[in-house]
């Protein structure tokens, strides 16, 4: 649309001091009889557009023309870039590139300022998990597109017990949560609620059955606990080689060191699958002081698998 296109060279000119009209051309993705007449246009419509003649001529904004950047401070304009980079790396989201260039015009020009919002940030923010599939970004942006234009999609779904599955959702949301992302969507079949780890989606498939986006449950599952699983009381003892990957798992506890090196931790953690997962992670070097049936369930998972590798194969 020619108004989007407008906004867009305004937004480009007002993060630059110059620009040629092959450049905007290019950044606009029009020909260069096109940029003429939206240049022209932005001047009817009272743009103080400056037009620069000869080999290093171009278009550019009066000086002092500026859009307000009282409203955030320099260093929070920084930050409000680090973060929305991090973002836009992961969904390379085109509305997000726009809020970029917006926030961009904001900032001042001095050379000082340009220099310190190119240099690598005290903050760098990396919303893609390590080791996702190449097909990660394009499996999300299906979802995204579908969630944008209400439609219903189809995807393969596999539990964490290996289990495979066809779904069809209306999607709803994106959900970004402790590092893993997961779509928020009506499950048809189910006719409930559901969260779908991006990571077993796969397959994905986008239907032309348009949907009615329904009120939904306030709050969001993200808004209080997220379910409210069960809160188990544990004590765990570490070995003195484990005690900094403890911490870092545990972060939110302060351990208490024994004086033989060992830490213990007591921790109050909503139970599931995972603490099972994440103690056994540690190998030998943890042990379950408390509660007495984890204790046991620890130890009869640990001794299955040590009876896996005693087995001949």
């Amino acid at each position: 649309m020619k108004i989007d296109r407008l906004v867009a060279i305004l937004l480009y000119l007002l993060s630059r001091d110059k620009v040629t009209a092959r450049d905007l051309a290019s950044y606009s993705g029009v020909t260069l009889r096109t940029i003429y007449r939206d240049m022209e246009t932005l001047g009817l419509a009272g743009v103080p557009i400056v037009s620069y003649q000869g080999a290093e001529g171009g278009y550019g904004l009066v000086e002092g023309f500026r859009l307000d950047r009282s409203f955030f401070k320099e260093g929070e304009m920084l930050a409000l870039l680090s973060a929305l980079k991090g973002i836009n790396a992961a969904i390379q989201d085109r509305s997000i590139e726009a809020v970029l260039l917006k926030l961009k015009a904001l900032t001042s020009k001095s050379a000082a300022v340009t220099a310190k919002a190119e240099e690598l940030p005290s903050i760098i923010y990396v919303p893609i998990p390590w080791g996702m599939p190449s097909d990660w970004s394009g499996r999300l942006e299906i979802v995204r597109d579908a969630i944008d234009r209400r439609r219903v999609v189809s995807f393969t779904y596999t539990k964490v017990d290996g289990r495979s599955a066809r779904r069809r959702v209306e999607p709803l949301t994106v959900v970004l949560q402790a590092g893993i992302w997961y779509l928020y969507a009506w499950d048809i079949a189910k006719k409930d609620y559901r969260f779908f780890r991006l990571s077993r989606i796969s397959e994905p498939d986008t239907e032309q059955t348009i949907f009615a986006r329904k009120s939904g449950r306030r709050p969001y599952p993200w808004e209080s606990g997220w379910g409210d699983p069960p809160l188990i009381d544990t004590r765990l003892k570490f070995r003195p080689e484990d005690s900094q990957k403890a911490r870092d798992v545990f972060p939110w506890e302060q351990p208490e060191t024994l004086p033989d090196g060992f830490v213990v931790m007591t921790l109050r953690l909503p139970y599931g699958d995972w603490v099972e997962r994440q103690i056994l992670s540690f190998g030998p070097g943890v042990e379950v002081i408390e509660p007495e049936w984890l204790r046991e369930k620890i130890r009869d998972l640990a001794e299955h698998a040590a009876a896996q590798y005693r087995t001949q194969t």
